[in-house]
């Protein structure tokens, strides 16, 4: 499982950085035998949705109250998230950008 607060939702719009690393690593467990989660958080989202990218990776948005600074919105709301898809996914590893 990776967490990646504000993921973008739609794919074509990452052109670089730490989200496009991310994106790359998400596309090449395509061939193998894992099942990986990421999860984003993001106050900018109206509601959350998920998105099967295929058959082993999953990511799922989740929106979060807004805060005067986004660092707020992550630290105040990110870990009851997180330990809601610890909870429903049981990974094995987790990785938090």
């Amino acid at each position: 499982m990776i967490m990646v607060p504000g993921f973008p939702v739609e794919r074509e719009k990452i052109k670089g950085g730490v989200h496009a690393a991310i994106q790359n690593l998400l596309l090449g467990f395509d061939h193998l035998d894992v099942k990986v989660r990421l999860v984003s958080v993001d106050p900018g989202l109206k509601q959350d949705s998920h998105v099967a990218w295929n058959d082993r990776v999953e990511v799922h948005y989740c929106s979060v109250r807004k805060m005067p600074a986004k660092m707020l919105s992550y630290l105040l709301y990110g870990p009851s998230i997180l330990k809601k898809h610890i909870a429903d996914f049981k990974p094995d590893i987790i990785h938090y950008q």
